[in-house]
């Protein structure tokens, strides 16, 4: 550097270093018109950024980088943090803190149901872990567990009926039957008839009920029951007092030519055909039939 009294000028030598301000060019030096320049490096993408530099190559056309040489769609910019707001500008992605998570599980203070998760435990979306949650749903029928902090209770239903096995009183209903709060389908109840109209359901008929099949005894002198004369699982006939009754359908092979009697209604029945009300009875005995239904 040369001076004088008035004027302070910069020493140019040919071949001294110098520096041209352009990034990708190396040994800058004065050229014989004393002009700074230096060696060109390659920048393919024409981002400013030096390709050996470079860690984004292939930048699009005018989008601004980092000192890295990486764009804003150049990057990854969700930090994966529920709780920041991810940001980027020219090139420079930022994360900035919306809401604490004061016990770090991931979940956010404000979202978070259970505030204090112990260190490590996995949560759900709740933010709750399994220890801080009730499992156990109280009935017997399901098995609970919980995963991940996600509790759930499977219906022990072998039959897949909606109905707890323990609870099934038709166990092995067909798949996408409708069942009854039994478990019951209307092809596994018995045909009851009202009046000419039938229905599936339990078969109501006598008094001093309910007993839990078919050959339970009958008191108050009432005549039992044909053993074994109803196909349909135990727990469905109730013997009461209920009215209207019609026509109820027996259908098993041991109820042949007997004519019996209940108190209040008189029946009679024969193979694969409905028992029939024949009248109304005040007492009861019973007395062999002649086989056909009589009215």
């Amino acid at each position: 550097m040369l001076t004088s009294a008035n004027t302070h000028q910069e020493r140019r030598v040919v071949g001294a270093s110098c520096d041209d301000g352009l990034i990708c060019t190396i040994n800058d030096v004065y050229g014989a018109n004393c002009t700074c320049a230096g060696t060109p490096l390659n920048d393919a993408d024409g981002d400013g950024v030096c390709d050996e530099n470079d860690l984004c190559t292939g930048t699009p056309t005018g989008e601004l980088v980092n000192t890295d040489g990486c764009s804003c769609t150049q990057q990854t910019l969700d930090d994966g943090d529920p709780c920041t707001l991810d940001g980027c500008t020219d090139g420079i992605v930022s994360h900035t803190l919306l809401d604490g998570d004061a016990d770090l599980d991931g979940v956010c203070d404000g979202a978070d149901a259970c505030a204090n998760t112990p260190t490590g435990e996995a949560v759900n979306a709740f933010g709750c872990a399994c220890s801080e949650q009730t499992v156990d749903d109280g009935i017997a029928c399901t098995v609970d567990d919980c995963l991940n902090g996600v509790v759930t209770h499977i219906l022990i239903d072998a039959d897949a009926d909606g109905v707890c096995d323990t609870d099934d009183a038709c166990p092995g209903t067909a798949i996408g039957e409708v069942v009854s709060a039994a478990g019951c389908a209307c092809a596994q109840l018995p045909t009851v008839c009202f009046d000419g109209a039938c229905a599936a359901g339990p078969v109501v008929v006598g008094v001093n009920g309910p007993y839990s099949n078919v050959g339970a005894s009958v008191q108050t002198g009432e005549p039992q029951p044909p053993t074994g004369s109803l196909q349909q699982p135990v727990g469905l006939v109730q013997w009461s007092s209920a009215e209207p009754l019609g026509v109820v359908q027996f259908r098993g092979p041991t109820f042949r030519e007997d004519q019996f009697e209940l108190r209040h209604h008189q029946y009679v029945g024969q193979p694969d055909r409905p028992l029939e009300r024949t009248g109304l009875q005040r007492t009861a005995h019973r007395r062999r039939g002649t086989g056909r239904g009589q009215r």
